[in-house]
């Protein structure tokens, strides 16, 4: 996570879970390239909260990224349909 719209990407698919109460708040360290997230452990995990940020393509904890975010090939991609 090195941009805000990586943050943004990160703190949206949390926000799924703050929707139903399980997330109370999260914040995006963008200098430490983390995230802080206060959460009810009574209804998850942190591995599942792992889970939903490695699914958006960001390693998290011990979770690898299910897939690698390449800006390059998201550049790349955009100029195709131009």
């Amino acid at each position: 996570m090195t941009t805000q719209e990586d943050a943004e990407g990160v703190l949206s698919m949390l926000n799924l879970y703050r929707q139903v109460g399980v997330v109370h708040d999260a914040e995006a360290d963008l200098e430490r390239r983390c995230v802080r997230v206060t959460y009810d452990s009574t209804l998850t995990a942190l591995r599942n909260l792992d889970f939903i940020i490695a699914a958006g393509g960001y390693d998290a904890g011990t979770t690898p990224a299910r897939r690698r975010r390449d800006p390059q090939a998201d550049t790349a991609q955009e100029s195709a349909y131009e």
